[in-house]
């Protein structure tokens, strides 16, 4: 009995792994998340690095974005965060290389904040609402006079 227990175990891990991809809705989104958080905290110091590196921000900050949208393909999603998975990869592809037009920054990091909330990646998410907000302070003047807009 114990034996026919241990075979239907390991045929449906086959199955489960057969359907979709290797992780949980959980470990992929905290996968995410820590891939987010990396970049953020490697984006911040990029000024500083690029400098003791003898290279420029955004050279630097270019390697970064890669560097996670590398992290991002290497991630494996279950079988039901598939399509919004896929939405994310398309979602990061479309992203112009010499950056976003000013004129599409709310649409297109609220677009990403909304692919990461469906896809359980809270930190994701709420640093696409920082740029977001960023730029709103950016174009209401706010570095150029001192002044909220």
């Amino acid at each position: 009995m114990k034996a026919l227990l241990a075979v239907a175990a390991v045929a449906a891990a086959l199955v489960l792994a057969a359907c979709g991809g290797g992780s949980s809705d959980e470990d992929y989104s905290a996968a995410l998340n820590d891939a987010c958080n990396d970049l953020q905290t490697k984006q911040a110091g990029a000024s500083v690095a690029a400098k003791e590196q003898g290279t420029s921000a955004s050279d630097l900050s270019a390697q970064y974005n890669e560097e996670f949208r590398q992290q991002v393909e290497d991630l494996e999603p279950p079988s039901d965060l598939e399509d919004g998975d896929a939405e994310l990869r398309e979602a990061l592809d479309s992203a112009p290389e010499g950056g976003v037009d000013p004129t599409d920054v709310e649409s297109y990091f609220g677009n990403l904040g909304d692919i990461y909330t469906d896809l359980g990646a809270d930190d994701c998410a709420a640093q696409q609402e920082i740029i977001i907000k960023t730029y709103g302070k950016l174009k209401g003047g706010l570095f150029e006079t001192g002044q909220s807009g």
